[in-house]
């Protein structure tokens, strides 16, 4: 999520200014998503912000259960949370149109759709889990690889599902393909990133000792990352985050493994988590903030450079000033989630 907040600072246009700098070069790539096959970092933030649902689940379910909440009852508020995460998407997409934008693939409406059966998953035996974790990878592998060009954009089956499914709804124009490749039914395999979240969290439940939860974590994750960097340079199967391929979940799950072990032997091993504190109070509001930067996002450094821009920030070159205002829009919506800290608001679905 912190990483999500530097995407106020315009990095990418950093190119602009400096076309011969390779510097400059590797942070625009970085920072922006693959055109296609392949991964930069800016991939990774929602197959995180997915996989974190997936971690809470576990904790989400014993809190509930010891509330003396019925299985039903647990039900009702999954579906309810889902309804919400899906509508809140919708809302986000349909910001700029007259009408709703009937789009289901950013973030939220992704987690909306694939949250019931994480659920209902969750409910069930680690055995099933895992059975269900490696089965919908490979039925996805098996139906793309049979499709003729199915890994190319807006030709495999979940583009197919689309032209059928959202020319449902009423729209401005025909749907016939998303610019960007995504479909809907990426909830699918995106579900299985929340589901190997989940089942790292009930590993870290598991009450064994640290080295052992550590180890597990490790060697899960790096069998994880081999297979999915192996699937992708064989060539079976292409790591495409727009339309979530196996690929792309094995290798974001061996990375976001690796990176939560990291976290765990950093924090709760070496309790070293009083330099983090900032980290862990953003993740603590995710989903506001989440909503607050698509909502936000071009009116934070506007806000700064109305206020500041001339008299503070007059002395500065025109870049430069550019760049301190977005900053420090970045530090107002920091700024925003330690003041909702401060006064125990927590913004849940």
């Amino acid at each position: 999520m912190a990483f999500l907040c530097l995407q106020i600072l315009r990095l990418p246009l950093g190119v602009n200014q400096f076309p011969d700098s390779t510097f400059w070069q590797v942070v625009s790539a970085q920072m922006s998503h693959a055109a296609w096959t392949g991964m930069t970092a800016w991939d990774l933030i929602q197959p995180l912000f997915m996989f974190m649902v997936g971690i809470s689940l576990p904790w989400s379910i014993s809190t509930r259960r010891a509330s003396g909440q019925t299985t039903g009852e647990m039900w009702r508020h999954a579906w309810w949370r889902s309804f919400v995460f899906v509508l809140l998407g919708l809302m986000l997409v349909s910001l700029e149109n007259e009408r709703t934008n009937f789009e289901f693939t950013n973030v939220l409406t992704q987690i909306g759709l694939g949250y019931p059966l994480l659920f209902g998953l969750a409910l069930t035996r680690v055995r099933t889990q895992v059975v269900v974790a490696v089965f919908i990878p490979v039925l996805v592998t098996v139906v793309y690889a049979v499709t003729p060009e199915g890994w190319q954009k807006n030709s495999g089956p979940g583009a197919a599902f689309d032209l059928w499914f959202l020319n449902l709804f009423p729209r401005e124009s025909v749907f016939s393909g998303d610019d960007g490749g995504y479909t809907t039914l990426n909830f699918l395999p995106s579900m299985v990133t929340m589901l190997l979240g989940s089942l790292a969290g009930e590993w870290l439940r598991s009450g064994r000792e640290a080295s052992q939860l550590l180890r597990g974590l490790i060697i899960t994750s790096a069998a994880l990352l081999a297979v999915g960097l192996a699937l992708d340079f064989t060539g079976l199967c292409p790591s495409i985050k727009r339309i979530w391929t196996p690929a792309f979940v094995l290798i974001t799950g061996g990375l976001m493994g690796g990176l939560l072990a990291l976290c765990y032997w950093l924090m709760d091993v070496r309790g070293w988590s009083k330099p983090f504190e900032l980290l862990r109070i953003v993740g603590m509001n995710s989903l506001i903030l989440y909503i607050v930067l698509r909502l936000w996002d071009p009116f934070l450094p506007d806000f700064v450079s109305t206020h500041l821009g001339w008299n503070i920030l007059s002395f500065l070159p025109e870049a430069a000033g550019t760049f301190v205002a977005r900053l420090l829009g970045v530090g107002l919506l920091l700024a925003f989630c330690v003041w909702l800290h401060q006064r125990r608001i927590y913004i849940k679905v």
